[in-house]
């Protein structure tokens, strides 16, 4: 009895030590080492409660925090969500990058939310962040692993099956809410017919006044956007499919370059499209903004680097505005046509 009494305590004791060493900070280095002008890339973990001495457990879900601090001349790009995990690693979510900029230098953040599924010690995968330098150069930088120890949710005496709880007693509804509600979907329908012919009516009208109107020409800007809405209605990126939609979404742009400031865009690389712009009448944030994005399309169509679904979808957002940036230079008080302004409320 005494021996198993000391067991216990000793097996308390050496969960308290471990508890301790994994509540130690995860960093591979304080960001405070990183010299200016470099570029450093450092990884950290945590969990719900690792603050106050809780153990990482099976299936509890763990954030990896991948930091870069580069300078403001340079681009990252994070790893692929198609790394390949190891079996016991279940990605559960990836955050949107963050940025800071501090005096002479930007801190961006991600953070990949997974749960691990077998007690032990793990090492999380070769992870690989890329480096755009100001020439368009690609560097690949590699992700400092980190060592996850989990804890199992057994003790070392219970191997024993549970008996499972007895089902709950489910009583049967009352059936006047499933009669209210459907008198609520009848009434709704209805409305929704009556609102449809109504509008129906409308737009009629409305087309028949546009009929008598001369055609106007379109602008090279609300081409672009119109190309863009078109892009977004593919869902390309949903399919998995970023090639085709980083291609499309850069050939906007550039077909847009072409007929509002005669640069070739078609014709050019997108370092060529860099010098052309300078002497344009983009001011310089607006071009280093428009090779910046046309640059980021390039990475996706040429290499095996891939988004994950929000960043793709968040590029069609991004080429609009900058595309309102560049018009903007063409329409510096708003005087658009007012052919062109019932055009964009059509």
């Amino acid at each position: 009895m005494g021996t198993r009494r000391s067991l216990g305590l000793a097996a308390a004791l050496a969960a308290m030590v471990a508890a301790a060493w994994w509540a130690q900070p995860g960093p591979a280095y304080a960001q405070s080492e990183c010299e200016a002008g470099n570029t450093c890339i450092s990884a950290s973990m945590d969990w719900e409660g690792r603050s106050e001495g809780m153990a990482l457990t099976v299936g509890h879900p763990v954030t990896i925090t991948i930091e870069a601090t580069h300078p403001p001349t340079s681009r990252v790009i994070f790893p692929s969500p198609d790394v390949q995990w190891d079996d016991v690693f279940e990605v559960k979510s990836r955050s949107p990058a963050s940025r800071v900029e501090e005096d002479d230098r930007i801190i961006e953040r991600q953070s990949i939310e997974v749960a691990l599924f077998a007690p032990g010690e793990h090492e999380t995968p070769p992870l690989v962040v890329a480096i755009i330098d100001s020439e368009g150069k690609i560097l690949d930088q590699p992700v400092p692993p980190i060592t996850l120890n989990v804890a199992s949710v057994l003790a070392a005496d219970d191997e024993e099956l549970k008996d499972i709880r007895p089902q709950a007693d489910l009583s049967v509804p009352p059936i006047w809410p499933v009669a209210a509600g459907t008198g609520a979907a009848v009434l709704l329908v209805g409305a929704g017919l009556y609102l449809l012919v109504m509008l129906l009516t409308g737009a009629g009208l409305t087309a028949l006044w546009k009929r008598g109107r001369p055609a106007a020409a379109v602008s090279a800007y609300r081409l672009a956007l119109n190309e863009l809405d078109r892009i977004e209605g593919l869902e390309l990126p949903a399919a998995g499919r970023f090639k085709e939609h980083y291609t499309l979404v850069a050939d906007a742009l550039r077909r847009y370059l072409e007929g509002e400031y005669g640069i070739p865009a078609m014709d050019r690389t997108t370092s060529e499209i860099k010098k052309e712009l300078i002497g344009t009448r983009i001011a310089k944030d607006g071009a280093e903004d428009t090779w910046w994005l046309l640059l980021d399309c390039d990475i996706v169509k040429f290499t095996r680097m891939e988004p994950d679904i929000g960043e793709a979808r968040r590029l069609v957002d991004n080429t609009r505005d900058l595309l309102h940036r560049l018009h903007a230079v063409e329409a510096p008080h708003g005087e658009e046509s007012a052919a062109e302004l019932a055009e964009a409320g059509a």
